[in-house]
């Protein structure tokens, strides 16, 4: 130790750091998913892509990388919605079940791309199912009790399923065949009113 003339004070060398003082931060996955860390959480994901493209070009793989990315993504909205479910004591909230809803949807379009089939015509499917659920959910809180617009709702899924397959096995030539029904429909007053 020396004596600093300026101020009479004794000057300390600077203490050396061990190796096991300078820790470098690791990369853990789920503490930065429950702090819902964004900008680490986005820059793991441009890295992922990165190395996935760099791969895919290098050896000529075909990744189907936008498919991929929507299945991680759906799977994970899944994931959080179904830990919402668990945290309110298995009660459907409504973040809860749009979380869920979402991640199926967001995962199925990934998989129509992976395996290349008509995404229009499943996503319309799906959507017929979705909403002859929910008119069968309104039915059942009614009483059972057919109203004007659960008929609607019913015949509108069925046009819409209807569509979804003929997409999915490619006879678009028989679309004239939905217009005919669809026509009878209204004409004998199964859908809508009809006026006296």
């Amino acid at each position: 130790m020396t004596i600093n003339d300026d101020k009479n004070r004794p000057i300390t060398a600077p203490r050396k750091r061990k190796l096991t003082d300078q820790r470098v931060p690791g990369i853990n996955l789920r503490e930065l998913i429950t702090e819902r860390n964004w900008t680490a959480l986005a820059g793991l994901g441009l890295l992922a892509i990165g190395v996935l493209y760099v791969v895919d070009s290098w050896l000529g793989l075909d990744f189907e990388l936008w498919s991929l990315l929507l299945i991680v993504l759906g799977g994970w909205l899944l994931l959080d919605g179904w830990r919402d479910y668990e945290a309110a004591g298995r009660t459907w909230e409504s973040r809860a079940r749009n979380r869920v809803f979402a991640g199926v949807m967001v995962a199925a379009l990934g998989l129509f791309g992976l395996f290349e089939l008509n995404t229009w015509s499943w996503l319309l499917i799906i959507l017929a199912g979705w909403l002859a659920y929910d008119t069968w959910q309104r039915y059942e809180t009614t009483g059972r009790v057919v109203t004007q617009t659960v008929r609607n709702r019913f015949i509108g899924a069925g046009i819409m399923a209807a569509l979804g397959l003929l997409g999915a096995l490619n006879w678009w030539s028989a679309w004239p065949l939905l217009l005919i029904a669809l026509g009878l429909a209204l004409l004998t007053g199964v859908i809508g009113e009809r006026s006296r």
